[in-house]
C-alpha cells in the first residue's frame, strides 16, 4: 500500500493527476501491444481503485484497442505529447491501470507481477520469487 499520495503527469505537463494513498498492485506486461506502445521491452502499470485518482488539470483523449488477451482496453493519453497516462474509464471502471512512467516518483518493481511472459523479449530475465504468467491471469 502506498502510504502517501502519488502525483503524475504526461510528458508535457498538460495532464496532471493525484493518486490518494491506496492499495496498489505493480504489473509488468510483456505482451506485444505493451512492447509496441511503450517502445520498450515491456509496459509497466500500477493498478489502483479509480476513486483514488483525481485529475488536477487537462483531459486525456481516449481510444479503444483490443489487447492480446482479446479484451478491449480504453487507452487515455495526452493529445499534445502522446503520453499514455492510464488504461480504463475513469467514469465507469472500478480500477485503473496507471502507466508507471507517468508517475513523478518511481515505484518499486521488485515484486511486480509479470504477465504475458510467453512474449517477453529475448534476454529479459524474470525475477525469482515473483508471480509470473505466460498469458493474462
Amino acid at each position: 500500500m502506498a502510504t502517501t499520495e502519488r502525483t503524475g503527469s504526461c510528458e508535457c505537463g498538460a495532464i496532471k493527476f493525484i493518486i490518494a494513498p491506496t492499495d496498489e498492485k505493480a504489473i509488468m506486461c510483456h505482451c506485444a501491444s505493451c512492447q509496441k506502445q511503450s517502445a520498450s521491452a515491456f509496459g509497466s502499470v500500477i493498478v489502483v481503485p479509480t476513486e483514488a485518482v483525481s485529475v488536477v488539470s487537462g483531459q486525456p483523449k481516449q481510444w479503444l484497442r483490443v489487447a492480446d488477451s482479446g479484451n478491449e482496453v480504453l487507452a487515455n493519453f495526452c493529445e499534445t505529447c502522446g503520453t499514455r497516462v492510464w488504461h480504463g474509464d475513469i467514469e465507469k471502471d472500478a480500477m485503473l491501470k496507471v502507466r508507471a512512467g507517468s508517475l513523478d516518483d518511481p515505484i518499486d518493481f521488485s515484486k511486480a507481477i509479470q504477465i504475458w511472459t510467453s512474449r517477453k523479449a529475448p534476454g529479459i530475465t524474470l525475477p525469482e520469487g515473483v508471480p509470473h504468467f505466460a498469458h493474462h491471469p
